[in-house]
C-alpha cells in the first residue's frame, strides 16, 4: 500500500526578523525561536514567505535537509490540513469548561490609605471589609478536594488596612488545604506602606508566600502619583518595607510607567542585591473603557526601547484568554467583601449590577444571567475581529472587558512589542520557549 505523504504549507503565525547578519525566526503557535545564519537567510526567508495554505514542498527541497527538518519540527512548516486556529479554539474551550478553582481573588476591602492619580476605585470607598462569615465560606471551598495547590490572591483597595482579616483568611485557608492533604499559596497585592517586617513575618506564618508592591520611579514622581490621602509622600517608607519584607516573602516590585520620566536603571540600582523581581507596566485606563492604554502617554516605541519593559503580557508563547471567561462555579472568581462575585478585577468597586453571583450559590448554565456575555466571548471564532490577526496565539484576543465596553479588540500587544520580545528572547539564548509543551526551541542554523 502506498504511504500517503501529507502536503505541507507555511504556518500563518511565522515571523522573520532580519538582522545585520542573519535573522531571527519565530512561530507564534509553537513559541519556537531560532537564529538563522547569514548564508541561509535568503533561503529561509523564501520558505517562510510562501503564502500560507499553498504547497511548499518545492521550496523545502531547495533547503539543506537539516534546516528543512528544523522548520517542520518547530511548526514553521505544517501539514496543510492542520488548522492552528482550530487547535487554539479547542484548547480554549477545554480550558474554559474544565473544573477550575472556584475562587482565585478575594477583595479584603475597597478602602485605601493612598490617593493614586490613576486609581479607578476612588469612588468606591465604602468602609466595608470582608466578614468572618465570608472568610469561613472561602476556607470551606479551599478545603474541598481540589488537586494540587490552591492559589489565592488578596486584593483591595488596600488589604493591609485590615491585617487581622488578611491573617485570618490565610490561616484558615492554609489549614483547610492541609486537612485535605493539599497545599495552599496566597499572594498579596499591596501598596506596601503597611507591609513592615512584623506584618510580613506574621502573614508568612499564616500562609502568605508572596506580595506585589508598586513603586513608581523616580522618587519625586512616585510621591506625586502615589501619595497618602492627606498628600504625604510614601516612596521612602515603601522602599524600606520592600527591603524588610523580602526577608520573609517573595516580592515583585511593579513600576507603573505613565510617561518618559521613568528610569528603569535607577529602579534596578535601588533594588540591587535584593531577592526581588522588578516588573514594568504601562498605566492603563480601567474606567468605562476597560484595559485601555489611554491613561498613559507611553507609546510602543518607548516600551520597546528596553527589554525589561517587555515583561508585561508580551508573551512569546501561546497564551490562553483571560480567566474571566471561564465557566465559574459561583459566577466569577473574584470575591467581594460581602461574598458576591465578579469576573474581572476591573469590575471591583463598580455598581452591584456588575455582580454575577455569590460564594454560597452554585450557578448552572440556566442561571449565569449577565455572565453569559463572558461565556460567549471567543477570539478564535471565525469572523471575530481577532480571527485573521497574526498576534492571536500570543495576545489571545486581549482584554474581554475592554472589548465589551468598546465593541472592538483591546490590542494591548502590537507587532513592535512582540518583535522586541522575540529579539530579547533570542539574545538571551532562547529562554522561555520550553515553558509550553508545544514550544520547541530551535538551534541556530549553521551553514
Amino acid at each position: 500500500m502506498t504511504e500517503v505523504i501529507p502536503r505541507l504549507t507555511t504556518s500563518r503565525f511565522n515571523w522573520f526578523i532580519p538582522l545585520e547578519e542573519g535573522a531571527v525566526i519565530f512561530n507564534g503557535f509553537t513559541g519556537a525561536v531560532a537564529r538563522v545564519h547569514a548564508c541561509n537567510t535568503e533561503a529561509v526567508a523564501g520558505a517562510l514567505s510562501h503564502p500560507s495554505g499553498t504547497p511548499v514542498e518545492l521550496v523545502l527541497a531547495s533547503l539543506d535537509p537539516e534546516i528543512a527538518g528544523i522548520l517542520c519540527d518547530c511548526g514553521f512548516i505544517v501539514p496543510d490540513d492542520f488548522d492552528e486556529r482550530e487547535q487554539m479554539r479547542v484548547a480554549f474551550e477545554k480550558n474554559r469548561n474544565r473544573r477550575t478553582l472556584p475562587v482565585n481573588t478575594v477583595v479584603i476591602t475597597l478602602d485605601c490609605n493612598f490617593s493614586c492619580s490613576y486609581c479607578f476605585q476612588k469612588e468606591s470607598r465604602t468602609g466595608q471589609s470582608i466578614t468572618t462569615e465570608v472568610i469561613d465560606r472561602i476556607a470551606e471551598i479551599v478545603g474541598e478536594p481540589w488537586p494540587g495547590t490552591y492559589r489565592l490572591t488578596l486584593y483591595g483597595g488596600e488589604p493591609l488596612l485590615y491585617p487581622d482579616k488578611c491573617h485570618e483568611l490565610c490561616e484558615k485557608c492554609a489549614a483547610a488545604a492541609r486537612n485535605r492533604g493539599g497545599d495552599f499559596e496566597a499572594r498579596l497585592i499591596t501598596n506596601g506602606y503597611l507591609l513592615d517586617e512584623r506584618t510580613s513575618a506574621s502573614l508568612r506564618s499564616a500562609g502568605l508566600s508572596s506580595a506585589q508592591i508598586t513603586l513608581d520611579w523616580p522618587r519625586d514622581r512616585h510621591n506625586r502619583t502615589r501619595p497618602l490621602r492627606d498628600g504625604s509622600p510614601t516612596f521612602d517608607r515603601v522602599l524600606n518595607n520592600v527591603r524588610r519584607a523580602a526577608e520573609h516573602l517573595r516580592i515583585t516590585v511593579r513600576c507603573n510607567v505613565e510617561d518618559e520620566e521613568f528610569d528603569p536603571d535607577l529602579a534596578a540600582e535601588q533594588l540591587e542585591g535584593l531577592p526581588v523581581q522588578l516588573r514594568f507596566a504601562p498605566v492603563l485606563d480601567y474606567s468605562a473603557n476597560g484595559c485601555s492604554r489611554a491613561a498613559s502617554s507611553i507609546d510602543d516605541v518607548t516600551l520597546a526601547k528596553d527589554s525589561r519593559m517587555l515583561s508585561r503580557a508580551h508573551r512569546t508563547r501561546i497564551k490562553l484568554p483571560c480567566a474571566a471567561t471561564h465557566s465559574w462555579e459561583f459566577g466569577g472568581g473574584v470575591v467581594c467583601p460581602d461574598g458576591s462575585t465578579l469576573r474581572c478585577w476591573s469590575e471591583v468597586g463598580r455598581e452591584a449590577s456588575k455582580r454575577y453571583g455569590d460564594v454560597w450559590t452554585s450557578l448552572s448554565e440556566d442561571t449565569v444571567g449577565s455572565g453569559l456575555v463572558w461565556l460567549d466571548w471567543d477570539p478564535y471564532r471565525e469572523g471575530s475581529a481577532c480571527y485573521e490577526c497574526r498576534l492571536l496565539p500570543n495576545c489571545a484576543g486581549g482584554c474581554p472587558y475592554f472589548s465589551f465596553a468598546t465593541g472592538k479588540p483591546s490590542c494591548l500587544m502590537t507587532e513592535l512589542t512582540l518583535k522586541q520580545a522575540i529579539l530579547a528572547m533570542a539574545e538571551d539564548g532562547v529562554p522561555g520557549a520550553e515553558s509550553d509543551a508545544r514550544a520547541r526551541p530551535c538551534p541556530e542554523s549553521e551553514p
